[in-house]
Formats: structure tokens, sequence, C-alpha cells
């Protein structure tokens, strides 16, 4: 596989893909069948927490997978210079990968959402997208305090069924720490926490229409749809916030760089003016007629002290060029 081109942005550590890319890479994984491979989305949403939550940084910075999930993310990029790949939606890239699994025959696995939902998911996808195989199952009723035995039903699954690709909906931050904390379960599977996915899938919550997706206000939408949702979008706030401030400062970054290349090219000027200006007084006896031997030594003198401010004068306009 080709290395990641790792980009900063908002100080996190992100990797640019287009969708094709994405794709290819997950099928790599999935026919290699001997490796774990964790996808998460990034949005300006999660990349608020992951500035508040130190783990959940970590997972999504070393993360095998990223999508940019989330307008915000892309107009940001833009302020901020940064190139972070093409939009690939969450919602978008599970339609694919279920695609996907039909082609090459894959063993599916959805956990989460809400009651039933995953089963009746995976019943009718069976039939959908013949001949991959589904199987889907609640498996956690509170994340935040998982039971014992519920995670020992999800592996015992996971044993038997030997998914290809498990789907996991448990809502974010909560289902990357999780699938984290359990890639030894996972270790053969492609694994992507998909957040409120099933529940667009299950007609449960409609979706934007597509033209409002376009222009990038599908959370709009689902902030109408959801009303309860306006904690959450509290966040984009802070987004904005943590925006401004890196703009801000990549600002006052650019103009200490260009106040940096002024000195050194006026400090420049400063000792070719000055150097001039004693080998003009140290010459001024010979123009005039003087007598040398008073100034031999001065001369001598003067002369060395020339070449060596020609010298340093060379020295800052070359670092004046580089900064």
């Amino acid at each position: 596989m080709k290395a990641k081109k790792i980009k900063n942005f908002l100080r996190i550590k992100i990797f640019a893909q287009n969708k094709k890319n994405t794709l290819e890479k997950i099928k790599k994984y999935i026919k290699k069948n001997n490796q774990f491979c964790h996808i998460v989305s990034l949005n300006p949403e999660n990349l608020v927490i992951a500035k508040e939550n130190k783990k959940f940084k970590k997972v999504i910075e070393t993360a095998q997978i990223q999508i940019i999930d989330g307008v915000g993310m892309i107009l940001a990029s833009r302020l901020l210079c940064v190139s972070v790949g093409e939009r690939y939606p969450g919602v978008d890239l599970v339609i694919d990968l279920l695609n996907l699994s039909s082609k090459m025959r894959l063993r599916v696995l959805l956990i989460g959402a809400r009651s039933n939902l995953a089963k009746r998911l995976a019943n009718c996808y069976q039939k959908k997208y013949s001949p991959a195989k589904f199987f889907g199952l609640e498996g956690i009723l509170d994340i935040k305090n998982p039971k014992k035995e519920e995670e020992e039903k999800i592996f015992s699954i996971v044993s038997d069924f030997k998914p290809h690709l498990v789907l996991v909906a448990f809502g974010s931050p909560d289902q990357e720490l999780w699938i984290e904390r359990h890639k030894k379960e996972f270790k053969n599977c492609v694994v992507m926490g998909v957040g409120g996915a099933f529940d667009f899938l299950g007609g449960v919550v409609p979706r934007a229409p597509l033209f409002l997706r376009r222009l990038g206000l599908e959370w709009l939408f689902r902030l109408l749809v959801q009303p309860w949702r306006w904690r959450r979008q509290l966040r984009l706030l802070k987004f904005l916030w943590l925006i401004f401030w890196e703009v801000l400062g990549r600002l006052f970054n650019e103009m200490l760089f260009f106040s940096l290349k002024t000195f050194f090219e006026i400090v420049s000027e400063i000792v070719v003016n000055l150097t001039s200006g004693w080998l003009g007084f140290l010459m001024a006896p010979l123009v005039f007629g003087e007598k040398l031997e008073n100034y031999s030594y001065l001369l001598t003198k003067g002369l060395f002290f020339s070449i060596l401010g020609l010298l340093v004068c060379f020295w800052f306009r070359e670092k004046s060029k580089k900064i």
C-alpha cells in the first residue's frame, strides 16, 4: 500500500483519500483477511470531541482508513489551505460496502442501533444483496456501561460467523473507542462505526433530499427532523471557534515570517553600507596622495575586515532567501 500523506488539521493528523482509493484499500484488507482495519468518519463534531478526548484523538489518528464525512471539514480545509481529500459521507460508504459485499460474497455483521433494527436490516439485505451473508444483533443496550455477557455473546458470534465486514451503530465516540478496545477480537475484520446510518437505511429517519446534500445542508435537515440534536450541534460553534483561532494563528505566523525576512534584508544592507564606507575611508589617503607607510597597517586591517564583512553580507542575503 502507498504511504499515507499525513496532514495536520487542528493539530490532528489526517491523511487525504478519495472515494476510489478508499474502496480499493478496503478491498485489499478484505482479500488479505488477516488484519484488523478500522474505518473512522471525520466530521466537525468528531474533531471537537477529539480535541477534548485524547483517547478518541489517538483512535482516529491511528485508524487504518479515514473518511471525510461532513461539508464543514471541506469548507474549513479551504480556509486553512489543507487538502483533506474528497468528501465521502458515511451512509454513502455503507451503501457502497453493501454492494461490494454482494459482488465479493462477503459475510457482514450488523451490530447496534434501535431494538431489532440490525436484525431487520440483515434479513432485508440477505434478499437484496444475495449471495452475501448477513447477521444482525442489537448487541449492547448501554454502550457506556457494556455488560460482560453482552460482549461475550457478540464475540462468540464473531468467532462462529467469521465476518469480513462489521458495521457498528453505537454512536461516536463510544463506538470507535469500543472497536479499538476489542481490535484483537476483530483481528480479521474491516470494522466501521456507522452512527445513525442504520436509521437512514431502515427508513426510521428520513435522509435529506439530494439537492440539500449537495448544498451541504444535510445537517440542517437532520436537525429539523430531530430537534433534540440541538445540543450536539453546539459543537459546530466550537468547531468554528477553533477554525477562527487556527486561521488567526497562521496569519500571525505569516506576519512573523515576513518580519524576519525584512530584518535579514535590512541587516545585509547595513553590512554592505558599512563595508563600503570603511573601504572608502581607508582608500582616501591613496586617492589624495598621502604617504602609504602611515596607512599600511590600517589598510591591511581594513581589507581584512572588509572581506569579512562581505562574507557576512553574503551569508545574510542567502539566509533571507531561504526564509
